[in-house]
């Protein structure tokens, strides 16, 4: 859709506090924010009629505080802030898309800039990503598992449940696994 739907840095929770105070656009990571002081009124309980306006020359004008805690809410870990779920990052998709559009978003703690979610679910630098295999290796992986899987399951088997395989036998399940993934572990 537009330019301004894609966005995955800026914590929406500052942003909000920098349009509420008028100073957003000293805070160049608030660019692609688009919810106007009127929609964040709204959603707080606070409807724009309730703000002086300078249209109305005859009621004393009183400088609008916005309701909010000292700072913004902080999230339990200096490497999460508070943000659209949908935007946060992992070690499988450092760059998701995603639309800050206050209606539509389900807020919560993700991983702040230069932090990815790892599988254990903690915030990791990026660079501490384990490297993944490209789809080709990826399906090269896949296709010797699903062409040795038979071996590999009856040898398991025999394992498992003691029928010892033949003195004869070619199949050594160690040396398969190995010789298919020499390189990759």
């Amino acid at each position: 859709s537009s330019s301004q739907a894609i966005v995955s840095s800026a914590s929406m929770e500052w942003c909000e506090y920098w349009t509420l105070l008028d100073q957003k656009e000293s805070h160049p990571e608030c660019s692609f924010f688009s919810n106007s002081k009127e929609t964040i009124l709204r959603r707080i309980g606070r409807y724009p009629e309730e703000v002086p306006s300078a249209a109305a020359p005859s009621s004393p004008i009183i400088p609008y505080e916005p309701v909010l805690s000292a700072a913004p809410p902080k999230c339990e870990s200096e490497k999460e802030i508070l943000d659209c779920m949908e935007c946060e990052s992992s070690c499988a998709n450092t760059n998701p898309p995603c639309s800050r559009d206050i209606s539509s978003c389900s807020r919560g703690c993700v991983c702040a800039g230069g932090f990815v979610r790892s599988i254990n679910g903690d915030c990791i630098p990026i660079e501490s990503c384990p490297i993944l295999p490209s789809e080709k290796e990826a399906k090269i992986y896949i296709d010797n598992v699903k062409r040795y899987m038979p071996v590999i399951v009856n040898d398991l088997w025999k394992f498992l449940f003691g029928v010892e395989q033949p003195k004869n036998s070619i199949v050594n399940t160690p040396k398969i696994l190995s010789a298919i993934f020499a390189d990759h572990f």
